[in-house]
């Protein structure tokens, strides 16, 4: 409220950003009301894109003067007269509906009060913008955004600006355009706030109405359980989307509340039931946006969600990613521009920080056929074949720079030694949980696993990758699988 009334002195914008289901709309709506009840919300316009005539920035200026007419009487009758002379005037460009049926009706009535100091104080003070990603398609955020940005800084217009939207790069591009003619600021909802703590609170409140709500809602007082509740809370990765699903699969009058919980954590079988229909929606349709680019962004989603190593220097960050599925350096940050809402992708000056999903659920999503379809499914075993057959790539090369290192040099032979053994049993594993082809199986084939040993001045023998003894290998186990698989596999001789 405070930040509104700072706009007396001088227009603002707000940007609150943060990722899908962070809470900005529930937010947007609060601070509607409130400044609703205190007589300082001069318009607001919620995007959505399940909901027709919100979902399109063609509805934007006309709903826009739909209430400041009611805020501000003065400009009704200029709006009147703007409509009359040019009928069509609502099926015109947003620029022109701008300033045919605001500025230029606003500037009338300014112009008619013998108060202008008065006038100002006495008028609403704030216009909410949410959702604006979700109006049409990246250029139409794009549109929008600088429409509105060149409107507080072109004309004379009395009105702060809040607009929550995900951090999409396009809208990020513009903020950063403007955020020297105006006065901007931005609110990241991020952990800094203490996510967990509100989707806690929420998830009890809304249990017990549910509890409340339900006729049988008596029979099952002590549920759910403290465990359950932060279970809920740990998978829901600091955003309320997953939450607010579960609540409303759970909220059945039709059903038996425990059944349904049971449910969402995989105890029971779903049947007919898609308790996360409204998430994978939006999945989809993030990435369909994204489809351009959907190849290389499913390979990424791959090593975030499947590949496991134990050494700090093999995290996905974006120069790891890049080395590992061979891209070109800041192609990465170029393949996942349009997924910021869905994946934390650092900045270009921060890229020691990891890639990583906001959702836990992203991935359940991604790995679960009867939710992604064939267009987003990552089938385990051929993700870690995948990886695998990175892996190998890797393995090769780094024992052909073993052999060029100098004798007068051993503390990197014994660096390259240990990295060998580490890739190795990174390999068995992602092996072991692959699900072979003949391709694949050729290349184990013509691969010297020999490789995954090393005689050098680090070991006094040889390294005990092979020892069945040596109870941290994976090679052994791998050993026993290449020996199932291949029986499977007659026309191929490996032994």
């Amino acid at each position: 409220m405070a930040w509104v009334a700072a706009s007396d002195r001088q227009p603002q914008v707000l940007w609150m950003n943060g990722p899908a289901g962070a809470g900005k709309t529930a937010i947007a709506h609060r601070i509607a009301k409130m400044c609703d009840k205190a007589g300082i919300l001069a318009a607001s316009f919620f995007c959505s894109r399940s909901r027709p005539g919100t979902n399109e920035k063609t509805f934007l200026i006309t709903t826009i003067v739909s209430q400041l007419i009611v805020v501000i009487p003065g400009m009704r009758e200029h709006v009147g007269d703007a409509l009359h002379r040019d009928y069509l005037l609502p099926a015109r460009s947003l620029e022109a509906q701008l300033e045919a049926m605001v500025v230029k009706p606003f500037e009338m009535a300014r112009s008619n009060t013998s108060d202008d100091a008065d006038f100002l104080h006495s008028l609403p003070k704030l216009i909410i913008l949410d959702g604006l990603d979700e109006c049409g398609d990246p250029q139409s955020h794009e549109s929008v955004l600088r429409l509105i940005l060149a409107a507080v800084s072109q004309y004379n217009l009395p009105f702060s600006f809040l607009i929550a939207s995900r951090p999409e790069h396009k809208i990020r591009e513009v903020f950063d355009e403007f955020t020297m003619g105006l006065t901007m600021r931005r609110l990241v909802l991020d952990d800094k706030y203490l996510p967990d703590d509100d989707i806690r609170t929420f998830l009890v409140s809304s249990f017990q109405d549910i509890k409340r709500r339900h006729p049988s809602g008596t029979s099952f007082p002590s549920w759910p359980s403290k465990e359950d509740i932060e279970r809920l809370v740990l998978r829901s990765s600091g955003q309320f989307i997953y939450a607010s699903t579960v609540i409303k699969f759970v909220d059945s009058h039709r059903h038996w509340p425990p059944d349904r919980l049971k449910i969402i954590f995989g105890i029971l079988p779903p049947g007919k039931t898609t308790p996360f229909a409204e998430m994978d929606a939006f999945y989809s349709h993030i990435l369909f946006a994204a489809w351009d680019n959907i190849d290389k962004i499913l390979d990424i989603a791959t090593v975030l969600l499947f590949l496991q190593s134990p050494r700090s220097d093999r995290r996905p960050t974006i120069q790891f990613l890049e080395s590992f599925l061979s891209y070109r350096p800041g192609e990465v940050l170029m393949v996942l521009s349009d997924l910021h809402s869905i994946i934390s992708v650092p900045p270009p000056d921060e890229q020691d920080k990891l890639v990583e999903f906001f959702h836990a659920s992203l991935g359940d999503f991604l790995v679960d056929h009867s939710r992604s379809g064939d267009n987003f499914f990552l089938d385990p075993g051929a993700s870690h074949r995948k990886i695998a057959t990175r892996i190998l790539k890797e393995i090769k090369r780094n024992s052909s720079n073993l052999l060029n290192f100098s004798p007068m040099f051993p503390a990197d032979q014994c660096r390259a030694a240990f990295e060998m053994v580490s890739l190795g049993e990174e390999f068995a594993y992602h092996c072991i949980k692959s699900t072979p082809t003949p391709n694949f199986l050729l290349k184990l084939q013509r691969f010297d696993i020999s490789l995954l040993s090393s005689k050098n001045a680090c070991f006094r023998s040889r390294t005990p990758i092979f020892d069945a003894h040596h109870t941290r290998s994976h090679i052994p186990e791998f050993l026993v699988w290449l020996h199932q698989k291949v029986s499977h596999w007659s026309t191929f001789n490996f032994w």
